[in-house]
């Protein structure tokens, strides 16, 4: 449950999950539009084929044991995603990298704390011990959210987000299990 009381499934994302996981990406794109430094990468709209393969890849990414997907659904509506995807190779299957996304609507009632507990507990039951983000230096609710979730910065890429002539600091942030 949220914060403001609004009932919040918390699930793994199924292949019926198309229609509406294309929706909640080309929403995104739009709040970016509006507002470029919240941290969204996604700057162009998705067409109905690559959102297919983004969800089948991470569907079997699931099957393997290599992703850790978290999917929110509120009133049968997805409201946001977690996404932690284990490094590769055997010297650093221990690693894992994480990448959260909310609706403008759900942010700052507890949900980025809800997907990121469900998806942090589940990658530790199978062995990612570390994980990392990266987070501009302009998201102070995101910064505020990952260090309260036992995240520290270990480093920042001067200008390492470029929106037109405007430079942000990318935040690089850890996690140890």
């Amino acid at each position: 449950m949220l914060t403001d009381g609004t009932t919040v499934l918390l699930r793994a994302p199924r292949r019926d999950d198309l229609e509406q996981m294309l929706r909640f990406a080309n929403r995104l794109v739009r709040e970016k539009r509006k507002n470029a430094s919240l941290g969204i990468l996604m700057d162009k709209r998705f067409s109905r084929k690559e959102e297919e393969k983004f969800l089948t890849g991470v569907l079997a990414g699931i099957r393997r044991n290599d992703v850790v997907n978290v999917t929110a659904e509120v009133n049968g509506k997805i409201v946001g995603n977690t996404d932690l995807r284990r490094q590769r190779h055997n010297d650093v299957l221990h690693l894992g990298r994480l990448g959260i996304i909310v609706l403008k609507e759900y942010r700052r009632k507890g949900l980025g704390t809800l997907l990121m507990e469900t998806a942090l507990e589940r990658a530790e039951s199978l062995g990612i011990k570390l994980v990392t983000l990266e987070v501009y230096a302009s998201n102070e609710a995101a910064l505020g959210l990952y260090t309260s979730m036992g995240f520290r910065e270990f480093g920042r890429l001067p200008g390492g987000i470029r929106q037109g002539t405007s430079k942000i600091d990318l935040v690089y942030m850890f996690r140890q299990a």
